[in-house]
């Protein structure tokens, strides 16, 4: 009798019964809805600023603290639930771990400001937070905790609207009119609803629950069309032909696996523009082109990001410094501690050095979801998910700034996501 290996799609390990039965345990099961509690909650404290009339400046670093206390609790509850996946000897992992690691040391060349170390801890912390996350839950089990979540904010948001219009309405300049529910920005009700139009339209193409979906997707609608946020709603319209797209054709589909590494070349292009002519902004046609003076953050960074080329200014290490910021604001009038550009934010806070690493890491990540669609390495369902949402998350930050935020949720999710499709293959033999 002679043996060989399956083809990769049969490359399922068999259901683990064990893991299962101690799911289902009193201790298997309080830790279990612990996790998923946390999970909720951490969607209130990572995904922007809320309303001065809601948290006061003063107590906005508590709101740092509780997110990073739920990712703690995350972690420990996460022991009391069986391993669901152990990770795989994969070169891209090698280079996501090798680039988390160094964008959280690179505090050691910053100026060494409490700030730097605090988020360097941080990012630590939701690092590991979101391995164990990815051990612990199925990938439908973390989306419907997100899902549910982000649901919550977008319904109060809107009930903010319209009993509390004075709050959940921006009243003065040039947003006024304009919906931020119950943040302090109208890009963080945007991002919001984008990203429950994003998951609701996953669980529709999986569970074909329409009443659900379109409950769901009405109020996020309402709030990324409220908040006049174009960005948001560009977005929001991704999200959904993003999984569609994976859906429809894998030829397509291992196409955008290698999107985030497009996304990247050419965000990294728009940068390298504004620093070889040292231009404010862009000119198309004739006109300038200032992306809703996005591109004034850009200039400022790129005039400085000579002074650290290699290595950066470390992880928070540039509007941390005060010279830097004021400098910014004497020139404009106004400023921001905000890259504007998650590609940008890489750039100035791990130099050439971490965005080398970093493309790296992604490429090869491309390369292995596009050798894995359409060949069942992971349910196919997960596959495009991950996909989409890898592609999803690098659209945003082409215009705002989500990689290298320690407790923003949809940088968890990123993280958490690739440990997902980082899990280990267990080949049977046949008979």
């Amino acid at each position: 009798m002679s043996s060989t290996s399956l083809p990769l799609s049969a490359a399922y390990a068999p259901p683990d019964h064990a893991a299962d039965a101690a799911r289902s345990g009193t201790r298997g099961r309080q830790a279990l809805a612990l996790l998923k509690l946390a999970l909720v909650a951490s969607c209130f404290l990572g995904v922007g600023n809320y309303s001065p009339a809601i948290v006061p400046p003063e107590l906005g670093a508590l709101t740092q603290v509780f997110s990073i206390l739920m990712w703690v609790l995350i972690a420990a509850a996460s022991f009391g639930v069986p391993a669901r996946l152990r990770l795989g000897p994969w070169t891209d992992l090698a280079l996501g771990l090798a680039f988390y690691a160094f964008a959280i040391l690179s505090v050691l060349w910053s100026d060494l400001l409490a700030a730097s170390f605090l988020k360097s801890g941080a990012l630590l912390v939701t690092t590991f937070a979101a391995y164990r996350l990815a051990r612990s839950l199925s990938l439908d089990e973390i989306v419907g905790c997100v899902l549910a979540g982000l649901t919550i904010l977008c319904t109060a948001s809107v009930a903010t609207v319209l009993v509390l219009p004075e709050i959940g309405i921006v009243q003065t300049g040039m947003h006024e009119g304009q919906w931020s529910g119950l943040f302090e920005s109208k890009q963080s009700l945007g991002a919001v609803g984008a990203l429950v139009i994003f998951f609701a339209g996953y669980r529709l193409m999986t569970r074909r629950r329409w009443l659900p979906f379109l409950l769901t997707v009405s109020v996020a609608l309402a709030c990324v069309v409220g908040s006049g946020s174009r960005g948001a709603g560009a977005t929001a319209v991704a999200a959904i032909l993003f999984l569609y797209v994976v859906q429809g054709s894998p030829r397509l589909g291992r196409l955008m696996a290698f999107g985030p590494v497009a996304m990247t070349l050419v965000a990294c292009a728009l940068l390298g523009h504004l620093y070889a002519t040292d231009g404010h902004y862009f000119v198309a046609f004739g006109e300038p082109i200032d992306l809703t003076q996005r591109t004034f953050i850009w200039h400022h960074a790129l005039e400085r990001v000579d002074a650290n080329p290699l290595l950066g200014y470390g992880l928070n290490g540039f509007w941390s410094v005060d010279t830097i910021l004021h400098a910014f604001m004497r020139e404009h009038g106004w400023a921001l501690d905000n890259y504007h550009s998650g590609y940008l934010a890489i750039l100035t806070e791990t130099g050439l050095v971490g965005m080398a690493l970093y493309l790296a890491w992604i490429f090869m990540f491309g390369a292995r979801m596009a050798r894995w669609i359409g060949r069942d390495a992971l349910p196919p369902a997960h596959l495009n998910l991950i996909v989409a949402y890898m592609n999803l998350i690098f659209f945003f930050n082409v215009t705002e700034t989500f990689f290298l935020r320690s407790t923003n949720l949809m940088a968890v999710m990123m993280a958490a996501f690739f440990f997902v499709s980082a899990q280990a293959l267990d080949r049977r033999r046949a008979a």
